[in-house]
């Protein structure tokens, strides 16, 4: 997590340049220095530095401001911890509105022109619903709930409203629905689903069937996209075909693995299954989950099993012991999305292996704008198998030869909502 701050130092006349080498080497960045004071010995700088985090930035001030350096610190301003005091959402009007006149002429007249506007019939065009869409967080209801939790969640949010909005234009709004059952989350959805032109469910506690997801888009008059059963699957499918191809196999030569079941990992296994794969060999210390994976057409087994007979092994979950990982063989790949630990990451780095994905390559901001605009335009309620599978080469196609392309500000999202509207 990069941090930006804004570092008052007096120093000596004339060492700056010492500085600004500090600066550099250890990893940070000099974005702005602004000479405030000047005097026979000494000067004042305001310098606007990036640093990878705290430890970076604390490493940094107390080289530079050893006795030997002559330097004194003044102050340091955090920037981004003033700009978010509140989150990082602000509610604004398209009109301008800074006097009495604009509030009677522009937010009074603009309204009472919406009314007329809609009487006519022409709701779909001047209503805000079809540009806005709800982002929505679902929890258990739980007596030891905990506020940080709540705010966290509300923070993720927030961040992916941004995203959407800056790349599509539309407004996204976020929303924590508790829930105790099923039916009592759908009821709620259906009650404000109309408010909105689709629905995105960024999490769902203890949603760990893809039947729920499809229930739930049952009941929703609404476009409904999931993180958990639409983006994240299609980000691994796209670097599972990356890794078949490079590895001159076809899929029905591949075996994969999958350590700990997911709604993720139950919606790719359809997937794979489709694309020819023989077998999906699956593990996960709860049995129901187990039952849910069989059902999807996967093959429960063990991790032993799983790490010697897998081609790809994709790790969803810790549910696998060190003696399972010195299973591994040379030449397989992996695929992560779990936080291994220095011990885990040796034992997979002395294996030889050498396709490691880790979940921080696995980024669905690069795609859920894309998504979830081309579903809006297209009409199209949701994604089935085919289409997901069709979006996974096409990501893997652009990424290996438009690299400058997929990345987040690089017009990844148009070029998916392109493809999402005219080809699919």
């Amino acid at each position: 997590m990069k941090i930006i701050v804004t570092v008052t130092l007096q120093v000596k006349r004339g060492s700056l340049p010492y500085i600004v080498g500090e600066i550099h080497a250890r990893g940070c960045e000099l974005q702005r220095s602004v000479r405030r004071e000047c005097t026979q010995d000494s000067e004042v700088f305001d310098l606007e530095i990036i640093a990878g985090d705290n430890q970076a930035l604390n490493g940094l001030i107390e080289e530079i401001t050893q006795q030997k350096s002559g330097s004194r610190l003044i102050q340091i301003e955090n920037l981004l911890e003033d700009s978010i005091v509140g989150g990082m959402l602000r509610v604004s009007g398209k009109l301008a509105i800074e006097s009495p006149d604009d509030y009677d002429t522009k937010l009074l007249g603009a309204t009472g022109l919406l009314f007329d506007k809609i009487s006519q019939g022409r709701g779909t065009e001047y209503s805000g619903i079809a540009r806005s869409v709800l982002f929505l967080s679902a929890m258990k209801s739980r007596a030891d709930a905990q506020a940080d939790r709540l705010y966290q969640r509300h923070a993720g949010l927030e961040r992916d409203c941004v995203i959407f909005n800056l790349f599509t234009g539309m407004n996204a709004y976020p929303l924590i629905v508790r829930y105790v059952q099923m039916e009592d989350l759908i009821r709620t959805i259906q009650a404000v689903s109309p408010g909105f032109a689709a629905v995105r469910v960024v999490e769902a506690e203890e949603m760990d069937d893809v039947t729920d997801f499809d229930q739930l888009r049952d009941c929703i008059d609404v476009p409904v996209l999931s993180a958990a059963t639409d983006e994240m699957p299609l980000c691994m499918l796209a670097e599972i075909i990356t890794m078949v191809e490079k590895s001159r196999m076809e899929f029905y030569e591949c075996n994969l693995g999958m350590i700990g079941i997911t709604a993720s990992a139950l919606r790719l296994t359809r997937m794979l299954l489709s694309l020819g794969c023989p077998r999906v060999l699956g593990y996960d210390n709860n049995e129901k989950l187990m039952m849910l994976f069989e059902k999807s057409g996967g093959l429960a087994t063990t991790p032993e099993n799983i790490f010697n007979n897998s081609d790809v092994v994709i790790l969803n979950k810790n549910h696998f012991t060190v003696d399972d990982l010195h299973r591994i063989r040379s030449g397989q790949k992996f695929l992560s999305l779990i936080e291994e630990d220095l011990l885990e990451k040796n034992i997979i780095a002395d294996k030889g292996i050498r396709t490691h994905v880790t979940r921080d390559q696995l980024d669905t901001s690069l795609v859920f704008p894309g998504l979830l605009r081309g579903m809006i335009k297209s009409r199209r309620e949701s994604y089935d198998n085919d289409t997901l599978i069709e979006l996974a080469r096409r990501l893997k196609n652009i990424r290996a030869k438009e690299g400058n392309v997929y990345t987040p500000m690089g017009g990844i999202h148009a070029r998916i909502e392109e493809i999402v509207c005219a080809e699919l």
